[in-house]
């Protein structure tokens, strides 16, 4: 037996063991086609990688994964491990592929499968499998792709501002880190004079700026009222900076969505890098290293506020995971509890799912049904995938 292996060859034959396991890329381009700028470049298209797993009963659960490049490849090296392996080992599982030196991504979407597997087995939600509720619904903020490439960019945020408000949405983050710091600050303000006084907004500088100018677009936003700035500093190399960027901000620092693991999330606790903190599900290792890093959130009084990938999969898991996540106050008042909602309609998702999640007046009640909450149209599924592979 070789070193991660996941199997238990001490037990024999599983009964309603894994028996299949099949991965889907999908790409849908934006519509209209307008490419969206954001500090990394631009992007013209939504891209999601699903995660099919069966076992022997024919029982399926579904997992997300972040599409990074060898995504699809390194998910179909793991999947021979996977045939013939117990899901209820729920845990187990992915801490033994950790072993191997695997990375977060890809344990993630096998979490998010053998979790909803199994959920639907019982009939009853993850949530239930992670000791149950706290909240039964949330508020969500639609993220931005980026500023319309067609639109002087703070046009551009103020016609999506409308949009989102008139759609529903209490908040909205935009993309940062785009123009020149002074001319994105003019944008900002121009953008917080024009949009409904209703939307509250968020800034994410997808690591676009440097330790000068992370502090000058951080004092621009807190005298804008913005509610937090999200990863202003690139985020990789252990959050390098962000302790100090800190302490010498006002306005709340969010980031950890790039954390692969409960130890990583803890690291930058410690340090006080960040005032709220948001793993994702797809990128942390699942839905319940996800409320472990709530759990971990609370011992140093931080506010934990799930990253999620945009896609119905990926949304229904963050959904699971902020269910279960603590009040972070005695009196349950003044309870920061937000989803990350993607501000663009991927018009895939609405195929792969038969009834997608979507918030009503503002608030997005708990799903309640087995597993993740929502059924996946399987044809739709084959349809969209750009690539694919199968492993039994």
């Amino acid at each position: 037996m070789g070193y991660g292996d996941i199997r238990r060859w001490d037990r024999g034959p599983v009964p309603g063991a894994i028996e299949r396991v099949e991965g889907f890329l999908l790409t849908t381009p934006f519509d209209p086609p307008t490419p969206r700028a954001f500090s990394a470049g631009t992007q013209n298209a939504f891209s999601h990688v699903v995660l099919r797993i069966t076992d022997a009963d024919g029982m399926v659960g579904y997992g997300e994964g972040v599409p990074f490049p060898g995504a699809m490849a390194t998910l179909a090296a793991l999947a021979p491990r996977l045939i013939g392996a117990d899901p209820t080992e729920r845990d187990r599982i992915p801490h033994r592929l950790r072993q191997t030196l695997t990375s977060g991504f890809a344990i993630s979407a096998i979490s998010i499968a053998l979790d909803d597997l199994v959920g639907r087995r019982l009939g009853v939600p993850v949530s239930t499998l992670y000791g149950g509720r706290w909240h039964h619904r949330v508020q969500p903020y639609a993220a931005s792709y980026g500023s319309d490439v067609s639109l002087p960019t703070a046009d551009a945020w103020i016609a999506e501002a409308d949009a989102l408000a008139a759609r529903g949405f209490h908040a909205m983050k935009i993309r940062l880190g785009v123009l020149e710091q002074p001319d994105e600050c003019r944008a900002a303000a121009e953008l917080r004079r024009h949009a409904p006084e209703s939307l509250a907004l968020i800034g994410d500088g997808n690591g676009g700026f440097n330790a000068t100018t992370a502090r000058a677009m951080g004092r621009c936003l807190q005298e804008l009222g913005f509610k937090w700035f999200e990863e202003p500093l690139p985020p990789f190399e252990g959050y390098a900076g962000y302790p100090e960027l800190a302490h010498d901000l006002e306005i709340p620092i969010a980031g950890g969505e790039l954390n692969q693991s409960r130890q990583e999330a803890l690291a930058l606790l410690a340090s006080g890098g960040v005032d709220v903190i948001q793993p994702d599900p797809v990128t942390a290792g699942g839905i319940g290293e996800v409320i472990a890093i709530g759990g971990l959130a609370a011992l140093f009084r931080r506010i934990c506020v799930p990253h999620t990938s945009g896609g119905q999969i990926g949304l229904a898991a963050g959904l699971q995971a902020l269910a279960c996540l603590r009040e972070q106050t005695v009196s349950a008042r003044n309870h920061l509890l937000y989803l990350e909602y993607p501000a663009l309609i991927d018009a895939g998702q609405y195929e792969l799912v038969a009834t997608p999640i979507e918030p009503v007046d503002g608030w997005i009640d708990m799903p309640t049904g087995p597993g993740l909450g929502i059924e996946i149209d399987d044809a739709a599924l084959e349809r969209l995938a750009v690539e694919r592979f199968s492993v039994a």
